[in-house]
């Protein structure tokens, strides 16, 4: 099961605290998005899809935010 930080808030993971990062894991009950304590499941199976869903709620739930994706959501398919 891997762990990934999929997105930042502040555009640099590198600097990004706990509270800019998406996490994003996979659990036995799936794939899991973290944004500042709040967790989000996807209904998708396949990582990619779920990672894109995921991201869809966060900026859904949070319109006043930008969400960059990480070197790691690029390659779940994410796009700026």
């Amino acid at each position: 099961m891997g762990f990934y930080i999929i997105a930042t808030t502040n555009g640099n993971v590198d600097t990004a605290t706990d509270e800019e990062q998406v996490s994003y894991e996979e659990t036995s009950q799936g794939w899991i998005g973290t944004f500042r304590g709040e967790r989000l499941e996807s209904v998708f199976l396949d990582m990619s899809e779920a990672a894109i869903n995921i991201m869809a709620k966060f900026k859904f739930k949070h319109p006043d935010l930008t969400f960059t994706p990480t070197e790691d959501g690029e390659m779940f398919g994410l796009e700026a």
